[in-house]
């Protein structure tokens, strides 16, 4: 996964995006502290918005993306759900640690 965009809001303070997959999981490189904000659909891509604080040290967020129904792990942390195909498909977003 790449990063697609950085916009700095602040002194020290940067907001990622992230294009991440529609459905199923993905490995995501986070600098090390940020906090992931939020999940939408643009033009219907899943992105996925980070605030960075730190540039230099990597951690690694085991992001899933599932359907309404499917099975996710206890331990999954809820990031947010967004809508597709005018409101047809929810796809939800989950990260581990």
């Amino acid at each position: 996964l790449m990063i697609v965009h950085i916009s700095k809001k602040g002194e020290g303070i940067l907001r990622y995006k992230y294009q991440i997959s529609r459905y199923g999981t993905d490995s995501l490189a986070l600098p090390l502290g940020s906090k992931i904000l939020s999940v939408l659909n643009q033009r219907e891509q899943l992105v996925l918005y980070a605030r960075v604080t730190n540039e230099k040290d990597l951690e690694f967020h085991e992001i899933t993306v599932a359907h309404t129904g499917d099975f996710i792990q206890e331990h999954a942390i809820h990031v947010g759900s967004v809508s597709f195909d005018d409101g047809n498909i929810i796809k939800h977003v989950f990260r581990y640690l």
